[in-house]
């Protein structure tokens, strides 16, 4: 029985491990090791899908930055956005190459399947062959300099180049005592022997340097297009946070003061303390939400701008009210703002209570705001393709 690695090591949410899953499902009769970062997140939805038929193992883990002042850090490129985890600290990255060559010493995989997960890349040298899906964010384009990440750039100044510069000597560092090849290009850690970036055009951050072919993002479930917001019969306003969220408290009252029925999930928070601090008119979801189910009937979907939150609320034809912390959901939150359906809310300084219930309240009004999220749905269910996850099956059989 050939073996599978399936794995990733940077992001908070459920949309790598998802994304993994889905590959997954299509590689019967091979032994599945599932890799994860934060196991008390990832272990249910891992057992969900295959019982105890899959093991798990923790992965390589990169603890995110938790210095306030990092926020205040420019992040042009994905370069950028990597240093603030520490990947160009020698040591650290020394110490956990050598975390994730231990993992491929222990079970020997035939292919590896990844989401996010260079230091695996790195540890791998080429030795194993390696499928790399993600989003569009994750997958910058191989074989050159980074370009820039935010789709409003289109110069990368001399400090990112220089970021970049010294994440390459770190990695070349590592290799060279690998006694292995030189990496040539930053970005090539994120490409794989075949790699799948599945995402849409007004999500991808390098849409104008890429040259492969985008997949469709198959970690969303279908979502059927709900009726017309206003004959809508779900709560007024759903909320999907993350507890660190910095707009967590006041989106919480917010949802209270409408004096409508809302509805919240947080993510790593315990659901008894997220009920403790809501109003009686809001509802608090013990797990995460099926969005197939509630957000057809949800009026106005309130979240951070994760990317497959707001796909889903997209295919819903619900508006949305996003309110990003990172650059990853401020590029997302521009992407939604290109079909014209959502509203974004800053998130420096925090927002108050009261300015998020007028902004939800006007949302709530507003026909041509529902009509435009009307018509986004329509326009990206026709882009749908029946069998995204295909072509990355028939990659990783070609391996197996």
């Amino acid at each position: 029985m050939r073996t599978v690695l399936l794995t990733y090591e940077f992001g908070a949410g459920l949309g790598h491990l998802n994304r993994l899953i889905a590959v997954a499902q299509r590689l019967e009769g091979c032994r599945l090791v599932f890799a994860l970062p934060d196991l008390a997140l990832g272990v249910p939805l891992v057992r969900r899908s295959f019982g105890e038929a899959a093991e798990i193992v923790q992965g390589v883990v990169w603890a995110a930055p938790t210095d306030p002042e990092s926020r205040q850090v420019p992040t042009h490129t994905f370069a950028d956005v990597i240093a603030l985890f520490g990947f160009a600290e020698l040591a650290r990255l020394e110490a956990l190459t050598a975390r994730a060559a231990a993992l491929l010493d222990g079970i020997k995989p035939d292919l590896i399947v990844s989401d996010f997960a260079p230091t695996l890349r790195l540890a791998s040298a080429g030795r194993v062959p390696t499928v790399v899906v993600g989003n569009g964010y994750t997958i910058p384009p191989g074989g050159r300099v980074l370009p820039p990440m935010r789709p409003w750039e289109t110069v990368v100044g001399p400090r990112s180049r220089a970021q970049e510069g010294r994440l390459l000597t770190a990695v070349n560092a590592v290799r060279a005592r690998q006694q292995g090849a030189a990496v040539d290009f930053f970005a090539d850690l994120f490409q794989g022997e075949y790699s799948f970036p599945c995402t849409i055009a007004e999500f991808d951050p390098y849409g104008s340097a890429r040259t492969e072919p985008v997949v469709w993002p198959f970690n969303v479930p279908v979502i059927p297009e709900g009726p017309p917001v206003s004959d809508r019969r779900g709560p007024a306003a759903f909320c999907y946070f993350q507890g660190n969220h910095p707009a967590l408290a006041p989106t919480l009252a917010a949802a209270g003061n409408l004096g409508l029925r809302a509805e919240v999930y947080v993510q790593g928070l315990d659901p008894q303390a997220v009920a403790a601090r809501c109003a009686r008119n809001v509802g608090v979801h013990r797990k995460p939400a099926d969005f197939a189910v509630a957000l057809p009937a949800t009026r106005v979907l309130v979240h951070h701008a994760g990317l497959g939150t707001a796909y889903a609320g997209v295919l819903a034809g619900t508006p949305q009210l996003v309110i990003p912390h990172n650059l990853e959901h401020a590029i997302t939150a521009r992407g939604l703002e290109r079909f014209g359906s959502a509203v974004r809310v800053g998130v420096s300084p925090a927002p108050e209570a009261g300015t998020l219930a007028r902004v939800l309240k006007g949302m709530l009004a507003d026909g041509d705001l529902q009509a435009r999220a009307a018509r986004a749905a329509r326009d990206l269910a026709a882009r749908r393709v029946p069998d995204p996850v295909g072509p990355i099956a028939a990659a990783c059989a070609g391996f197996l």
